[in-house]
């Protein structure tokens, strides 16, 4: 069982290297930093279990370093304790209203700060464990209303539609039907089978996905970073014409400019187009089609942009995107909220810009590589 790892942001080296050693001889691990910007770098080189940090740092203050973990997804409510030789109330309050979770005044004895920090970590747990529960409590009651509208329908339905071809098949056209209609139920059979499969695949994706983000299976994800070059617009237009399809119609209003060698990983900047079209045409009102976009951006970078109106009554924005959350709280509607966490969270692994903005109840949503 790998040990809790601390880090220890410190700009006197003696009691740094004193509250390392008492750290170790507790049984934890830790990684330590002489100042702010070599803590920021340890907290986006490594993932720690907690930090330990002085407030007057000589080049950072720890305000900052404060702020860097509340703001990381990863480590955003790990415990933090600042250290300080003044105890002034101001900086005390201030700390608190950050986010810190401890302030601990120098000079302080070894016994205060193991009891401090273990008293933080056996919190933490505590939290995390309970989150844990609340969490899949929530996914359990999600894909227990989900399933059958996400999964059991479609397959239902590829089920239904298979019986309705072989009932076809061989049918003579004097039988009971004329030939251009058995040829029409035919086709529709065979659209109806190919909508029920697409959707069931997406969902599917989106679930494959989510596991692995939030079980930070990096190594999967970096396999398909920067590995194909391709042409986005050919990407983008293949699935358009897969939703026009589906829909038998043309769903959205597109505009498009060839982008050949754009070098990235085709599987995800598919899964985010994807999610923010079916996103655009599942909760698009009014008869106006929603309204695509893909431009070229600098350094061979691209822009995407997808807008569709919403009910005036829906206010939300990027920050409110989180998994299982739902918007539109349209019960007739499919999904289980994933589709926009999914593709955000892409987006910042992969380093491009996403951005939503609300303005006379149309969404829009931009995305674009940096």
């Amino acid at each position: 069982m790998s040990k809790e790892k601390i880090l220890v942001i410190e700009d006197d080296a003696n009691l740094r290297e004193a509250i390392c050693t008492f750290i170790e001889i507790n049984g934890l691990d830790f990684v330590s930093a002489a100042n702010g910007k070599e803590g920021l770098l340890c907290l986006t080189s490594q993932v720690v279990d907690m930090v330990v940090c002085d407030i007057n740092l000589p080049d950072v203050l720890g305000w900052e370093i404060l702020k860097a973990v509340r703001n990381d997804p990863r480590i955003y409510n790990i415990p933090f304790i600042f250290l300080s030789a003044y105890a002034d109330k101001k900086d005390v309050n201030k700390g608190l209203e950050l986010g810190a979770d401890e302030y601990i005044t120098k000079p302080f004895s070894n016994k205060e700060l193991i009891e401090t920090i273990f008293f933080w970590l056996k919190r933490a747990k505590r939290d995390d464990n309970l989150l844990a529960q609340d969490l899949n409590a929530k996914v359990l009651n999600l894909i227990g209303r989900n399933m059958s509208h996400d999964i059991i329908e479609p397959l239902f339905g590829l089920l239904s539609e298979g019986r309705v071809l072989n009932q076809y098949q061989g049918l003579p056209a004097h039988n009971h039907l004329a030939e251009t209609d058995v040829i029409n139920h035919q086709m529709n059979s065979i659209l109806s089978i190919y909508a029920s499969g697409f959707h069931i695949q997406r969902d599917l994706n989106n679930y494959v996905t989510y596991e692995s983000l939030v079980n930070s299976k990096t190594k999967e994800l970096v396999n398909d970073k920067f590995t194909v070059n391709l042409d986005l617009a050919v990407l983008l237009n293949k699935i358009v014409a897969t939703y026009n399809t589906i829909y038998n119609q043309e769903m959205l209003a597109v505009e498009t400019s060839s982008l050949y060698n754009w070098k990235g990983s085709e599987k995800h900047i598919n899964i985010i187009f994807t999610e923010l079209i079916d996103n655009a045409i599942k909760f698009n009102i009014g008869t106006s089609k929603p309204e695509l976009s893909l431009t070229k951006g600098a350094n061979n970078g691209f822009i995407f942009t997808i807008s569709n109106r919403i009910s005036s009554l829906a206010q939300f924005s990027a920050s409110d995107i989180a998994a299982f959350t739902k918007f539109q709280k349209d019960e007739s509607i499919s999904g289980l909220g994933l589709g926009l966490f999914v593709s955000k969270t892409l987006c910042d692994y992969f380093g491009y810009s996403f951005s939503m903005d609300i303005k006379d109840s149309i969404v829009t949503i931009s995305v674009a590589s940096l």
